[in-house]
């Protein structure tokens, strides 16, 4: 029987199938749980604390019977881990951030924020699909060298989408420093070594102490895609 097990939560505009890459470079003997966010039949979207309860009610048996275990999360579903955390610490041996804002600081920034999010969920609800993606992918923190994965419509529940650019906006997230602060012995901070955004936001945490260092793998904010190898083996040295 399979004794340890990953929770892996996705990012916008995932899948459950972005972390089969990852899971191609771990040992067989590692069981995975990656529910997805936005399809159909996926639970319904709620307020990030609310949303968490719902996870745990839904998983929170399945994880029981396995000794070790830990969660993963890349970008959206890093910050609705940071919730978990908050939340549900004891639950995981270990919580993995990938790309993962810690939260915005300022009411300047978190209006700014806002307006853009309403803006993607105009887009959401207006544009084709083939447009929709086009625009994601031509945002700056993606760079030249990230992969664009394929994305099918038929895969999404648009209605979700636009309501988690609402729910889950970062201009909803909390500052989540003292959080990190206080559990970085827990916590594995992972960034791209192209991804200029992220790696200033990891350098920040780690120059003020509220991490104790962070992981770089060669990548860009993509790295389920670009450099799963690498992640792979950073999640194994887990178990």
């Amino acid at each position: 029987m399979q004794k340890n097990l990953i929770f892996a939560l996705h990012g916008f505009l995932g899948q459950s199938k972005d972390w089969q890459a990852v899971q191609t470079h771990m040992p067989k003997n590692i069981a995975w749980l990656a529910p997805n966010l936005f399809s159909k039949d996926s639970l319904d979207l709620a307020s990030y604390y609310v949303y968490v309860d719902h996870l745990m009610t839904e998983y929170s048996a399945a994880l029981k019977p396995f000794q070790r275990k830990i969660f993963v999360g890349y970008s959206l579903g890093g910050r609705l881990g940071l919730h978990l955390l908050k939340k549900y610490s004891n639950h995981f041996d270990q919580f993995v951030f990938v790309s993962t804002h810690p939260g915005l600081q300022s009411p300047v920034e978190k209006s700014e924020r806002k307006k853009s999010d309403r803006a993607w969920t105009d887009k959401i609800q207006n544009q084709t699909w083939s447009q929709f993606i086009t625009e994601w992918n031509s945002q700056p923190v993606f760079s030249k060298n990230d992969p664009e994965p394929e994305r099918d419509e038929t895969n999404f529940d648009r209605g979700k989408l636009a309501l988690a650019m609402d729910l889950w906006s970062l201009a909803e997230q909390d500052d989540l420093r003292s959080l990190i602060h206080a559990n970085n012995r827990k916590i594995t901070w992972v960034v791209g070594d192209q991804d200029s955004k992220f790696l200033n936001l990891a350098s920040d945490l780690e120059q003020k102490k509220i991490l104790l260092g962070f992981n770089k793998i060669s990548s860009g904010h993509r790295i389920l895609v670009s450099n799963s190898k690498d992640l792979a083996q950073l999640l194994q040295n887990w178990f």
